[in-house]
C-alpha cells in the first residue's frame, strides 16, 4: 500500500499547509522522476490539475478551494514548472443556468483570478479534443473517449474536495475521476453506468499521478453534493494513490468507507481493508455529519430515473442568481422554495427523517413505475452498460474446456426425461430447474450459421438486458472458442419486480465447438455480482437436419434468488402451486428465445429495452409542473424569517446565528415539522404525477423497434 500524508491547517494560513503536504507526500521527487522518464526539463513537462468546480455561489464549500488552487499553481511555478493548467468539464448544469461552458463557470467562481504570485491560471475544458481512451475490452467504458488534455498530460494531479455526498455517502479524489467524462455526471456515472465500475476503469486506464484532498474547510451534512454546509475540518490530504487518500479521509469521518461505491470498488470487497502508511492525524473529525443510510438509499435509487433526478438536481442547490441566472422562471421559483426546505430539513433530526421519508416515497413510486413498464411495456426499460468484472488471470484454458464436462451430463439428464404436454422437458436438480427444449426452424442450416453469431447466443436468451463479452481464444478462422461474459437479464419471472425481485446479473465462462453439421456453445456461471443467481448455466446446439434445415436445442440449469416475500412463501413445499408457475415461465422463456434467434437471423433488433441516449432529457417542464403543487405548499408552510447576518472571526470563518423559533413554538422545530409534514403529505400525489409524467415522456420520446418515434 502507498503512503498518505495528513497536514493540519486553516484558510488563514495561506499556502503554508499546501506547501507542507506537497513536500511531505513526495510531490517534488515524483515530478523530477517523470521529467527524467520523459527526458524533459521541468519547464517543458505538461502538468494537468483536475479540480472540482462545484456549487453556484462564490462562497460555497462544495468544490476545491480556488485559493488553494492558486497556491498550488504558484508552488509549481516556483519550482520551474511552466506548462501547468487546471481543468474541469461541463456537468450538464449549463442547460438550466446561464453559463455556456466549464471555463465560464470556473471564472465566475474565482478559479481564473490572478494568483498571489501574479499568475493568470490556464484553464482547459475536458470536453474539448476528445480522443479514443485505452479502455480494455472488459471495461464499461470500452470505446469511450476522453479529452486529449488528460490523455496526453505528462503528469496528472487530482485536487478534490473532502465532503459528504447524498449519492455516494462520502466523496473524495475518486469522485473526481468520473467527472473526466464530459456531461451530466450523475447520468453518465450513475444512471447509464455503475459509478464504481466507471471509477475502476478510469483508475486502470488513465490514473492520476498525485492526489490532493482539500479538507481545510470540508462540506458535510445530509446533502454534501448539493448544499454548502462548511465544517472547519482543518486538514489537507495527499498521496500517490486515490483510493488510499480517500480511505484515510473516509475513516476520519467516522462513516463506513464502503458506503461509497467508488471507494468500495477501488479497494475491493474481499474482506481486506487498505493499510496505507499514514503520516499525520487519523483521529475522527469533530462535528462531522453525513447523510443517513435511508436518505442515501433513496437518492441512489432515484439516480437511474434520469428525468426525475434531473429535476432534483435543478431545484435543490443554492444559487447566486447574480452569477448564475436561471433560464426558466418556474425552475427558479421551485429552486428557491424546495432548496429552503432542504436547508431547514438538514438542521434537525426530525427534518432529516422527514426529508428521507419524502425521497423514499418518490424513489418507491419511480421503482413501481419501472416495474409496471417491465411488465407491460418492456421496450421502455433501459439496457444495462456493465464491465466484465471478472479477473481472467484466474482462469486457465482447461477451466474453459471443463465447462463442457459439466454441461454434457445435464444434457443427458434432459434427454432421458419424457417431454411434457407442451413438448418441453424440465425437472428439479438440487433446488435448481433443469430445462430442455428443441425445435426445427424453417431456415437453411448453412445460411443460418452464417447469419447467427453463436458467440452471442446468451444475448438471445429471453429478456437479456445488457452485458459485456470478452473473447479469450479464437480458432484459426477467427471464431471465438473461449470467452468470458457478464450478462444481465430482467427479473425472472417479471412479476417479481413488483416485490423487489433483482435483475439477473452473472459472469460466465463459455466454450464453443464447431463441426460441419453442428456447433454448440456451453456456459457456466462463476460469479453473480448482486447474488441474483446460484445457477444460470446452459448450452445452445445448432444442428443440420436431414432436409438441410436448422434444429435449435436449448438446455438450461437455473436457480435465481427470490425476494423475501416469495422466499417466505416456500413454494417448493407446494408443487401444485409452483409447478404451473415453472411450466409457464419456461414455455415463455423458450418461445421468446426462439423468436430472438429468428430476429437475429433476419437482422432485426432483439434485445429487451432501449439503449441509453448519449445525453439525459433536455427539459423537466412536465415534472416541474407536477412538483409545483408541492412547491407552493412548502412555501406557504415555511416560517418567514430574515436571513441572519454572518459574523467573521479572526481566522476568516463566517458564523451564522440560528433563526430560532417563532413565538410559542417551544423547541424551535415546530415550524420545520409543519413545513415538512405538509411536504410529506403531498409526496404520494407528487410521486404519482412523476411516474405518470416520466412514463409519458418515455413513451413519447423513444423509438420503437422499427425506429419510429412515439411522438405524433
Amino acid at each position: 500500500m502507498g503512503r498518505v500524508v495528513v497536514v493540519p491547517g486553516a484558510p488563514s494560513d495561506g499556502g503554508a499547509p499546501l506547501a507542507r503536504v506537497a513536500e511531505a507526500a513526495g510531490l517534488w521527487p515524483a515530478l523530477e522522476r517523470r521529467c527524467a522518464e520523459r527526458h524533459q526539463p521541468a519547464a517543458d513537462l505538461p502538468i494537468l490539475i483536475k479540480i472540482c468546480v462545484a456549487g453556484f455561489a462564490a462562497d460555497d464549500a462544495l468544490g476545491t478551494s480556488p485559493q488553494l488552487v492558486h497556491h498550488l499553481l504558484d508552488l509549481l511555478h516556483g519550482r520551474g514548472y511552466r506548462r501547468v493548467a487546471i481543468a474541469d468539464g461541463p456537468d450538464g448544469t449549463e442547460r438550466w443556468l446561464h453559463h455556456r461552458s466549464a471555463r465560464e463557470r470556473a471564472g465566475r467562481l474565482g478559479y481564473l483570478d490572478a494568483t498571489p504570485g501574479g499568475l493568470t491560471p490556464t484553464f482547459v475544458d475536458l470536453s474539448d479534443a476528445p480522443a479514443p481512451a485505452p479502455f480494455d475490452a472488459g471495461s464499461v467504458l470500452h470505446g469511450a473517449e476522453l479529452s486529449r488534455h488528460w490523455l496526453d498530460a505528462g503528469f496528472r494531479i487530482v485536487f478534490a474536495k473532502h465532503r459528504t455526498d447524498e449519492i455516494h455517502g462520502f466523496a473524495g479524489t475518486l469522485d473526481a475521476l468520473p467527472e473526466l467524462i464530459a456531461g451530466d455526471r450523475a447520468y453518465h456515472a450513475g444512471a447509464r453506468r455503475d459509478p464504481g465500475e466507471v471509477c475502476t476503469s478510469l483508475l486502470q486506464a488513465t490514473p492520476p499521478d498525485f492526489c490532493l484532498l482539500d479538507g481545510l474547510v470540508a462540506n458535510h451534512g445530509s446533502f454534501g453534493r448539493t448544499l454548502s454546509n462548511p465544517l472547519e475540518a482543518e486538514s489537507l490530504y495527499a498521496g500517490a494513490g486515490a483510493a488510499e487518500v480517500d480511505w484515510v479521509a473516509a475513516v476520519r469521518t467516522g462513516m463506513d468507507p464502503f458506503r461509497s461505491p467508488l471507494l468500495a470498488a477501488a479497494v475491493g470487497r474481499d474482506g481486506a481493508v487498505p493499510s496505507p502508511e499514514v503520516d499525520g492525524d487519523l483521529g475522527p473529525i469533530r462535528g462531522w455529519r453525513g447523510p443517513s443510510p435511508a436518505l442515501q438509499d433513496a437518492v441512489r435509487r432515484l439516480v437511474p430515473h434520469a428525468a426525475v433526478f434531473q429535476l432534483v438536481q435543478q431545484v435543490l442547490p443554492r444559487v447566486d442568481r447574480a452569477l448564475f441566472p436561471f433560464r426558466d422562471r418556474a425552475m427558479d421559483v421551485a429552486s428557491s422554495s424546495l432548496g429552503s426546505a432542504l436547508l431547514w430539513a438538514d438542521a434537525s433530526s426530525v427534518g432529516q427523517a422527514a426529508a428521507s421519508g419524502l425521497l423514499q416515497q418518490l424513489a418507491a413510486a419511480c421503482d413501481v413505475g419501472e416495474a409496471l413498464d417491465l411488465l407491460g411495456a418492456r421496450k421502455l426499460v433501459r439496457q444495462r452498460q456493465v464491465s466484465l468484472e471478472l479477473d481472467l488471470s484466474r482462469y486457465r484454458p482447461e477451466d474453459f474446456e471443463a465447462v463442457a464436462g459439466y454441461l454434457e451430463p445435464l444434457e443427458a439428464l434432459v434427454d432421458a426425461m419424457p417431454p411434457r404436454e407442451d413438448g418441453l422437458r424440465w425437472r428439479m436438480i438440487d433446488g435448481s430447474v433443469l430445462f430442455g427444449g428443441a425445435q426445427v426452424l424453417d431456415a437453411p442450416y448453412d445460411k443460418f450459421v452464417r447469419r447467427v453469431d453463436l458467440g452471442r447466443a446468451v444475448e438471445v436468451m429471453n429478456e437479456f438486458s445488457g452485458g459485456r463479452r470478452v473473447v479469450v481464444k479464437q480458432d484459426e478462422e477467427g471464431r471465438p472458442v473461449h470467452q468470458a461474459e457478464r450478462t444481465t437479464f430482467l427479473p425472472q419471472p417479471n412479476f417479481l419486480a413488483l416485490s423487489g425481485g433483482k435483475p439477473i446479473d452473472v459472469c460466465k465462462l463459455e466454450l464453443l465447438r464447431y463441426g460441419p453439421d453442428a456447433r454448440v456453445i456451453f456456459w457456466r456461471t462463476v460469479d453473480s455480482a448482486n447474488g441474483s443467481a446460484a445457477f444460470d448455466d446452459g448450452s445452445v446446439r445448432l444442428s443440420r437436419t436431414e432436409d438441410g434445415r436448422t434444429e435449435v436445442r436449448i438446455v438450461a440449469r437455473q436457480r435465481f434468488s427470490l425476494p423475501p416475500l416469495w422466499e417466505a412463501a416456500r413454494l417448493d413445499l407446494n408443487p401444485l402451486v409452483k409447478d404451473p408457475i415453472v411450466a409457464w415461465s419456461y414455455r415463455r422463456y423458450f418461445r421468446n428465445t426462439l423468436t430472438n434467434l429468428e430476429r437475429m437471423y433476419c437482422g432485426q433488433p432483439f434485445l429487451a429495452g432501449q439503449p441509453w441516449p448519449e445525453e439525459p432529457p433536455e427539459d423537466a417542464a412536465r415534472l416541474l409542473e407536477s412538483a409545483g403543487k408541492v412547491t407552493e405548499r412548502v412555501r406557504a408552510s415555511l416560517p418567514v424569517t430574515a436571513a441572519p447576518k454572518p459574523v467573521e472571526d479572526d481566522r476568516g470563518f463566517r458564523h451564522f446565528e440560528g433563526n430560532g423559533a417563532a413565538e410559542g413554538t417551544g423547541n424551535g422545530e415546530r415550524p420545520l415539522v409543519r413545513a415538512l409534514g405538509s411536504l410529506a403529505a403531498s409526496a404520494i400525489g407528487l410521486a404519482t404525477e412523476v411516474v405518470r409524467a416520466v412514463r409519458h415522456d418515455l413513451e413519447a420520446g423513444r423509438p420503437d423497434r422499427n425506429g419510429r418515434s412515439g411522438r405524433s
